[in-house]
């Protein structure tokens, strides 16, 4: 069907050059012969069906290339999301919720506020503030928002990676496998491990995410790999902004989230193209 319209032109030319097209005893239109008309014709609508195809083909492509964008602006939702909830137990060890959530700070708020030094002085068997009456610690919040974060990156590696950029692929990579979720995730595990030791030891459970002996200097730290996340975030907004620009936020997105929670101001809606 792709070549149909120079299948008629074609068909066209072959006419005019084999066949007899012209009357050299008539003027004007009236010279043209039966198969002179028939060529012309074929030249028409083959010029008009190759026309019509390409205009729908591009527009075919341009459906494709809009699909494409709001699959991918999908993906970096949910990467930004799992980066920000495994973050948000670390904001939240201080007095419950009294630091400032900012999209794409999560990591950069958590490393410069002096929050992880609250989080490993934390007990992790006390009792986590922002989950209201229920008994929940903090090593079960941190591990369970840290195994939310794991499973929306996972699914968002498994069944968009192909509409993400090589570069957002490798930070995500690094981020799920990385040592910050897995420390986090472990927290429940290790604080349950620890309450059995001698009195003792027991006090080992304020410093049991992962790595909060680390010096700061160190690539393991949690300096470090707070901002190793941080650049994440910063990647993620350089992506985000331009797609959200044209489409509008995601109903699961940080920013309806932030304004939910009341730690921002909704925006005026964007009109999305059709």
């Amino acid at each position: 069907m792709d070549y149909l319209g120079l299948v008629f032109a074609f068909v066209g030319g072959l006419i005019g050059i084999w066949g007899k097209t012209t009357n050299d005893g008539m003027h004007g239109l009236r010279r043209l012969t039966t198969i002179g008309w028939v060529a012309i014709a074929s030249v028409v609508v083959g010029a008009g069906v190759q026309g019509v195809m390409t205009y729908q083909n591009n527009a075919d492509k341009r459906a494709a290339a809009i699909q494409a964008e709001r699959l991918k602006l999908i993906a970096l939702t949910m990467l930004e999301r799992s980066v920000a909830q495994a973050v948000e137990p670390i904001l939240a060890f201080k007095d419950g919720l009294q630091l400032q959530r900012k999209r794409y700070q999560y990591a950069a708020i958590a490393r410069d506020s002096g929050a992880m030094d609250w989080a490993c002085a934390i007990d992790l068997n006390d009792k986590y503030p922002s989950w209201g009456k229920s008994e929940v610690t903090h090593g079960q919040a941190a591990t369970s928002l840290a195994k939310l974060s794991s499973e929306w990156t996972d699914d968002a590696l498994t069944r968009y990676a192909q509409y993400l950029d090589p570069e957002t692929v490798v930070m995500a990579e690094e981020f799920r496998h990385g040592l910050f979720l897995g420390s986090i995730e472990a927290a429940e595990t290790t604080a349950k491990a620890f309450t059995k030791l001698e009195p003792e030891w027991q006090r080992n459970r304020k410093a049991l995410l992962g790595y909060c002996h680390v010096p700061d200097a160190s690539p393991y730290s949690y300096k470090a790999q707070l901002t190793r996340l941080a650049r994440f975030e910063g990647h993620l907004r350089s992506q985000m902004e331009p797609l959200e620009k044209k489409y509008g936020d995601l109903a699961h997105s940080m920013a309806k989230f932030l304004v939910m929670t009341g730690w921002a101001q909704a925006e005026p809606e964007t009109e999305t193209p059709k």
